[in-house]
């Protein structure tokens, strides 16, 4: 890593930090000294992924000051201007079309900001400025089915003839949805969330999902025919689809786990065969006058006319898109990947005379545009972030978490064919702490079970606390002490379990509780010929009956700090901290009850 380029970044971004937040760039150059929502967003991650405080107060600033200018209805600034004194003087909602990305990058950046920065006091104004953004998302999907249908020149792209569902969009909404559903504790967005993954998994990049195609018949014939990564869309309206490669939808998928290992390698075997060893433009391939949207392309600009072949969106290289695509690199593949190396080469070319350029030039690689740029520095600062892959990161971008947990599943199986292989029995009680993997073993278990042919279930010790989650938390501030086994309705839990094994009874009413409207609802469990139960719970072992097998996690909350990020769990608050600390007492006591021990190394130990 190039510790040189690290620094005139670092530089970029601090001359470019106002008291009112980061401008595009802190030279005096047409429009660009605005406070922009995608600029800012950037150089905020940027910021965010290095754990650098001193930025910290541009960083709110941005969120706060973007905030305060969103406009009747909801419609969020492409850009605030501001006086000398620092006063608002004005905001932009967009120029021919507003810009459906905007909000998306300000969600992620301030859901970012309380998550690393552990700052909850804009909670509040956050949640309610999320909610309106995605009531408007929900309106864009105009047909309920879960992905936003947007207008030509509404994102970062804007003079790029790009339209309807659109790659980049959606996917920006999925991770601002993923994010707000466990920093918000929102049930409601993660269940979006997991619709509008699948809709963008099975539409964009072919892969199956539970999704309904917004395909017409004559598209779905056509798409079906598309092979490898000609098969991946930049996006699709009902007369057309556009496949073009898009490196910040691209890479920003990647970065998130949205693609799958094989969609992740037709991307890569793509950009090698028809970019071979350059760099990426943004979009490619070129369109020139030959191509069926020159005419889209050469009426689409404000000022003048920029995207010549190979220039501006028309197959330049952007520093934005290239820190993008090299984080991704360097997440999927190490650090220091070959991408990366090739990208700094690019830096040290036009860092004397134009660094940290707007875009340059395919295949001259020639900067053009304006130098100096908050999101070319903070995109380059982002790739150096994904290198080291620290918490900060990991907890922006979710990519290595999501590899962490795809690997606890091989593990949990491995753990379970030897628990049922050296344990048999009808009941199982797996009880550890919070993240430690108990659900995990217990899916496996239940998994294992039934690879046999044998029936089993899983029961989840938190749909039987005595009160719904919200009133529970409450609870627990108000009385500290009714952190425990209390907490729990055993009777209740013991006879679901009871009548479940009874080969008399065929359906059992059973509790589940709602998080989203904080209420204990009832549903009809179907029991017929279960022979296994597997209970799974952090105090679980302390109602373990004769002839029941209770499993062990040794892992300590302080272990398992990775993968309660991995989970999606709360942010760690200091009443949190004080109730995982209260948690790990009373389950370490537990442990005397329990049959099988997992070891912190993933073994298993038999008492």
């Amino acid at each position: 890593m190039n510790h040189k380029f690290r620094k005139e970044a670092w530089s970029v971004l601090t001359n470019s930090a106002k008291n009112f937040g980061f401008v595009a760039t802190a030279q005096d150059t047409d429009n660009y000294a605005r406070l922009w929502s995608r600029d800012s967003a950037i150089a905020s991650l940027a910021a965010l992924s290095h754990g650098k405080e001193a930025l910290y107060p541009a960083v709110k600033s941005s969120i706060l000051n973007l905030l305060e200018a969103v406009g009747e209805g909801g419609v969020f600034p492409s850009n605030v201007s501001f006086k000398s004194d620092g006063d608002r003087s004005g905001q932009s909602y967009g120029g021919p079309v507003g810009r459906t990305d905007s909000p998306f990058w300000w969600a992620v950046t301030a859901l970012s900001y309380m998550e690393v920065a552990q700052d909850f006091g804009i909670k509040d104004d956050v949640a309610d400025a999320i909610e309106v953004i995605e009531r408007r998302a929900q309106a864009w999907e105009f047909n309920n089915k879960h992905l936003m249908y947007s207008p030509a020149s509404s994102n970062w792209a804007d003079e790029y003839p790009v339209e309807g569902y659109i790659l980049l969009n959606n996917v920006l909404r999925y991770w601002m949805l993923t994010k707000a559903s466990h920093i918000l504790s929102s049930e409601k967005f993660a269940k979006k969330a997991e619709q509008v993954l699948g809709a963008i998994k099975y539409h964009f990049f072919g892969e199956p999902a539970r999704a309904q195609s917004l395909f017409t018949p004559a598209q779905l014939e056509k798409v079906d025919n598309l092979v490898s990564g000609e098969r991946i869309l930049m996006s699709f309206t009902p007369g057309a689809t556009l496949n073009h490669i898009d490196t910040l939808g691209w890479s920003i998928s990647m970065l998130l786990g949205i693609t799958s290992e094989s969609t992740t390698k037709k991307m890569v075997d793509r950009l090698r065969k028809e970019v071979g060893g350059m760099l990426a433009p943004a979009h490619w391939p070129i369109i020139d006058e030959d191509h069926p949207l020159w005419g889209a392309i050469a009426s689409n600009y404000a000022y003048n006319f920029k995207n010549h072949p190979g220039h501006f969106h028309n197959g330049g290289v952007w520093g934005l898109t290239q820190g993008f695509t090299a984080a991704a690199m360097n997440t999927l593949f190490g650090e220091d990947h070959a991408y990366m190396a090739s990208y700094e080469g690019l830096l040290e070319s036009s860092m004397e005379h134009h660094p940290f350029a707007e875009y340059y030039s395919y295949p001259e690689l020639k900067p053009g545009g304006v130098k100096n740029l908050c999101f070319s520095a903070g995109s380059y600062l982002i790739a150096a972030a994904a290198a080291e892959q620290g918490e900060a990161f990991t907890a922006i971008f979710e990519r290595r978490l999501k590899v962490l947990m795809a690997k606890a599943v091989k593990v949990a199986e491995e753990l379970a064919r030897e628990v049922v292989q050296k344990s048999p029995a009808k009941v199982y009680r797996v009880s550890g702490e919070s993240g430690c993997g108990k659900t995990t073993l217990a899916k496996a278990i239940v998994k294992e079970y039934e690879a046999q042919g044998k029936k089993a279930v899983l029961i989840s010790q938190d749909e039987y606390f005595h009160l719904p989650p919200r009133q529970n938390h409450n609870k627990r501030v108000e009385d500290f002490e009714w952190i425990g086994l209390g907490e729990v309705d055993w009777k209740l839990l013991n006879g679901v379990i009871d009548q479940v094994l009874d080969p008399a009874v065929a359906a059992v009413e059973v509790p589940e509780m709602d998080w989203e409207l904080d209420t204990k609802e009832w549903k009809t469990m179907e029991t017929n010929e279960v022979d296994v139960v597997v209970i799974e719970g952090t105090y679980v072992l302390g109602e373990k009956r004769d002839g029941e097998v209770g499993i062990f996690f040794e892992h300590t909350y302080v272990d398992t700090k990775e993968n309660r990020l991995a989970r999606n769990r709360e942010v760690v608050d200091d009443f949190i901290q004080r109730v995982l600390e209260r948690e790990h007492e009373i389950i370490s006591a537990l442990r005397k009850d329990a049959d099988l021990v997992v070891n912190k190394d993933y073994t298993l130990t038999i008492r």
